[in-house]
């Protein structure tokens, strides 16, 4: 049993670094009462206080050195090798050389089953490291990626071993094509039947790359194992298909699974996506999703008003969902009450009541949009507006003292106004009740590693001759993105808020060049011109920005 260190609770530590608010310090502390869970676990759950604060806490009070960040460098490949990675990944624990010794960096230092596996394998650390479950799982997502571990060299290694003559082995296949997926961030699997063979994409920072074709023969092996995970009866195997499924991959993670299918020409065999829907991970908070100074500032002046819709828009894939959950979570508390109804929930969060879409149970965004207001709320998120009967129950809830939080589909946050009077929504109450539309991309970052300068002479049409320098991809890429030349995502958005001008032209006119106008006057600024301002600062490139934006 390991002894503390220091004999201060944990929550009072953390109150007296002012990590934690008495208030939620006194809801948390009252849930592990019922529940017995650890309190640091209930405060990150809760978002009470930050992972880094409760750990850098933690390893104070139990004598223990806090790492903020581990590198694969220091990862002790031959001690890895010894053991089992998948256990030490399940017990958040990582061998690495530390001062030219092997030590063991856990996360969980009350988990005596941990020390016990460690010793029995013949280890023992005399440095006592921790850091967090998060640094610990990113570092052996890195550890997958180095290794070089992708769909192709299992596709390859599947069609050389026959591996479809046993279900078991396939459905390991698939799990272990999760595990790569999951590890390289990626959304979406593809699984599309051409002719004699079956071509299978993954969607990584928004682009699709390509893996070795599969075997027609293997593929519908495989189209079994994915339908009998998702429960499709034989009888539906010609049908369209949307159905969601939860499985753990061969690292231990619950994923949940949407997988939708259509049937194709080629022998009525189906075309598979699996859209990756990870509940458990992590959310940012709203400053910390990449939004330029001036998005976040007004942003965050929109949220804290008490009452009135906020839309976020943008195509399927934008990061609208994202963005509205980091700001549920920084908006929830225990005085507040906020309910969603959404298809699907995608994150799962504490102290918000979710609705999942059900309409064969009656479960409709109109419907439910009507009964919430029976619920009492503050707070009501609608995952999205589709027709006018939605449009206008949110509107209400906006205009009887409700802050309201809802999604569309459209290219632009002014083209968001337009599309809500195409709805038939009157123009005098959507000018009444709505407080901002924010359209937003996701935009690929640079790989600072290996960018390398491009030359701002030819790109004369952007206006950006004062820029000192500004970058473009490595197309051989290197090893730490993986040779992709780009290293996760950035939001571009821009920010419409409603003003009292605004109001008046909307309820009005309803001129569209008004409408720019006095935006403009106002300080609003185009998705373009807040992708420029991240070009300018050497994080993305202009091929990034024609692809996502586009360059008129």
């Amino acid at each position: 049993m390991v002894k503390r260190i220091h004999t201060i609770p944990l929550g009072q530590l953390l109150l007296e670094r002012k990590e934690v608010s008495e208030e939620n310090l006194a809801v948390a502390l009252n849930e592990q009462k019922g529940t017995g869970k650890a309190l640091g676990n209930i405060l990150i759950e809760k978002h009470f206080a930050s992972e880094e604060s409760v750990y850098k806490a933690l390893a104070d009070q139990m004598g223990y050195k806090y790492l903020p960040t581990l590198s694969i460098d220091l990862v002790d490949t031959k001690v890895l090798a010894h053991l089992d990675t998948n256990v030490l990944r399940k017990k958040s624990v990582v061998p690495i050389r530390h001062k030219g010794s092997t030590c063991f960096v856990i996360s969980d230092p009350s988990d005596d089953l941990v020390i016990k596996y460690i010793s029995d394998h013949g280890y023992i650390s005399y440095k006592r490291l921790l850091t967090t479950p998060a640094n610990i799982d990113s570092l052996y997502s890195e550890i997958m990626v180095s290794d070089r571990k992708t769909v192709g060299k299992q596709i390859s290694q599947m069609q050389k071993e026959g591996v479809d003559h046993e279900e078991g082995e396939l459905v390991s296949f698939v799990h272990e094509i999760l595990d790569i997926a999951i590890s390289n961030d990626a959304t979406d699997i593809h699984f599309e039947p051409e002719g004699h063979t079956a071509r299978i994409r993954i969607r990584i920072d928004g682009i699709l790359y390509e893996e070795p074709h599969l075997q027609i023969g293997k593929y519908d092996r495989l189209v079994n194992v994915l339908y009998g995970m998702a429960q499709v009866t034989v009888s539906e195997f010609r049908k369209f298909q949307d159905k969601q499924f939860t499985t753990e991959t061969t690292m231990g993670k619950k994923v949940d699974v949407r997988l939708s299918s259509i049937p194709t020409e080629h022998g009525d065999r189906a075309s598979i996506v699996l859209r990756l829907l990870n509940r458990e991970r992590s959310l940012s908070a709203i400053g910390k999703l990449g939004f330029s100074k001036d998005s976040y500032n007004k942003i965050q002046k929109v949220i804290e008003f008490p009452y009135g819709m906020v839309i976020f828009t943008g195509p399927t894939g934008s990061g609208k969902t994202t963005s509205l959950y980091s700001i549920l979570q920084e908006l929830r508390g225990p005085k507040i009450k906020i309910i969603t109804i959404e298809d699907p929930i995608e994150i799962d969060i504490s102290m918000v009541q979710q609705v999942q879409i059900n309409e064969k149970a009656g479960i409709t965004f109109p419907e439910a949009s009507r009964r919430f207001l029976r619920h009492d709320p503050d707070i009501i998120l609608i995952g999205e507006i589709r027709d006018k009967e939605t449009a206008e129950e949110a509107i209400r809830a906006a205009m009887t003292g409700h802050k309201v939080f809802t999604t569309l589909h459209t290219n632009s946050a002014i083209d968001s106004i337009s599309r809500f009077l195409d709805l038939g929504v009157s123009r005098w109450n959507l000018a009444s009740s709505l407080l901002a539309v924010v359209a937003q991309r996701l935009i690929r970052v640079l790989c600072p590693d290996c960018k390398i300068k491009d030359d701002i002479s030819k790109y004369k049409e952007l206006n950006i001759e004062n820029s000192k320098t500004i970058y473009k991809a490595n197309k051989k890429g290197c090893k730490k993105c993986n040779s992709r030349g780009y290293k996760g995502r950035t939001a571009v958005s821009e920010v419409f808020i409603i003003d009292d001008k605004i109001r008046s032209v909307i309820s009005n006119s309803f001129n569209v060049d008004e409408l720019i106008k006095a935006a403009k006057e106002q300080g609003y600024r185009t998705l373009f011109e807040d992708a420029i301002g991240i070009l300018k600062q050497g994080k993305t490139s202009v091929e990034e920005i024609k692809r996502v934006v586009g360059v008129m």
